[in-house]
């Protein structure tokens, strides 16, 4: 199903037999697009491009996004600062034991995990 809902103006692409009802895919007056469901991309890249002199924001959010607790996001501002903010903590989790910190490719510092958990 195809069509324009005129109760919320936006472009709908769906299954079902009345527009609206089953939505899968919508696109807004704002240039907003809305996704219901999962998304896979399939390629080497998903690139995600700011206006000029903005920051691109990644914002993860879990459980339905309704609470402050269940957001996370990937900034990256304009000239190139990058931020990774979670409401509560960050875990990174290194397979290889290691959790190791660069500058252009060189390393800086390197944390070594000890079977026993310590650094």
């Amino acid at each position: 199903m195809l069509g324009l809902d005129d109760s919320d103006d936006r472009l709908k692409f769906g299954i079902g037999s009345a527009v609206g009802t089953t939505a899968a895919l919508a696109f807004d007056t704002g240039g907003n697009s809305h996704f219901t469901g999962s998304m896979f991309v399939s390629g080497s890249n998903l690139t995600l491009t700011a206006l000029e002199a903005a920051s691109a924001v990644l914002t993860l959010k879990a459980d339905q996004g309704d609470n402050a607790v269940d957001t996370a996001t990937l900034t990256v501002a304009d000239g190139g600062a990058t931020t990774l903010s979670g409401s509560t903590n960050i875990t990174l989790d290194a397979d290889g034991g290691n959790v190791i910190f660069a500058d252009k490719g060189v390393t800086k510092t390197t944390f070594a995990m000890a079977a026993n958990g310590s650094l």
